[in-house]
C-alpha cells in the first residue's frame, strides 16, 4: 500500500454536503483554541529539543489560532456528532482496531501563507493519521519525509495536497505534516488518529 493515500470522493456527495450543513450551522459547537496543534497540556517546557528547535524556528510557520470540536479523545466520546461520521470512518482503507483521536478543525483566512508548525498529533510509538476535507479552499496540508526531526537537516517536502470537498488522505502519523493557513475562505477537516490492524 502507497505511502500517503488519496481518496477523492471517499463519501457520496449526499454525505459530503450533509457533513458540510453540519459543520456550518448554527448548532454546531465550535470552540476556540489558540493554537491549531490543539495540546491541553501545551508548554514549552514539555517539547523535545526537537520540537522546540521546530517551534522556535518558525521563519516559514504560523501557528494561527482555529476553532476545533473535539469528538473523541483517548478513546473517549466527547460529541453525539460521532455519529454523523460512520460512512467517513468506513471509507478509510485499513481496519480500524482503535479510534485513539477525531476532532474538527477550522482555520479562518489569513493574510499571509505560511503553514502552521509541523508537527504529529500524537506522541505514539505507531499511529494512523486520516484527514477529510470538508470543503473546498486553498491551505494544502504538507506532509513531510521525516518520521524524527533532525535540527541539522532541514524538513523536505513529500507531498502537498489541496483541500477538495470530500477528498480524505491517510498516512503514517510519525510523518511530520502542516497545515497550510488559508487566505481565500474558512478551510475545515475532521482529523482522524488511529491503530490499524
Amino acid at each position: 500500500m502507497e505511502d500517503i493515500i488519496v481518496i477523492d470522493d471517499c463519501v457520496s456527495v449526499n454525505n459530503q454536503k450533509f457533513i458540510q450543513e453540519i459543520c456550518k450551522g448554527p448548532g454546531f459547537p465550535w470552540y476556540y483554541f489558540d493554537t491549531s496543534n490543539y495540546n491541553p497540556n501545551f508548554s514549552l517546557d514539555n517539547l523535545s529539543k526537537q520540537e522546540l528547535e521546530i517551534y522556535n524556528n518558525r521563519s516559514n510557520y504560523f501557528d494561527a489560532p482555529q476553532f476545533g470540536h473535539l469528538i473523541l479523545d483517548e478513546g473517549i466520546v466527547n460529541s453525539n456528532y460521532i455519529s454523523l461520521l460512520t460512512p467517513l470512518l468506513s471509507a478509510i482503507p485499513f481496519q480500524i482496531e482503535q479510534l485513539l483521536k477525531i476532532k474538527f478543525n477550522m482555520k479562518h483566512p489569513r493574510n499571509n501563507v505560511n503553514f502552521g508548525v509541523p508537527h504529529t498529533d500524537l506522541k505514539l510509538k505507531s499511529f494512523m493519521t486520516a484527514i477529510y476535507y470538508v470543503n473546498d479552499c486553498d491551505g494544502d496540508t504538507v506532509i513531510f519525509d521525516q518520521k524524527k526531526y533532525n535540527e541539522y537537516e532541514p524538513l523536505t517536502v513529500k507531498q502537498s495536497i489541496s483541500p477538495k470537498q470530500g477528498r480524505l488522505i491517510v498516512f503514517d502519523g510519525l510523518r511530520y505534516h502542516s497545515a497550510g493557513n488559508p487566505s481565500l475562505r474558512e478551510r475545515t477537516v475532521i482529523n482522524i488518529n488511529f491503530i490499524a490492524k
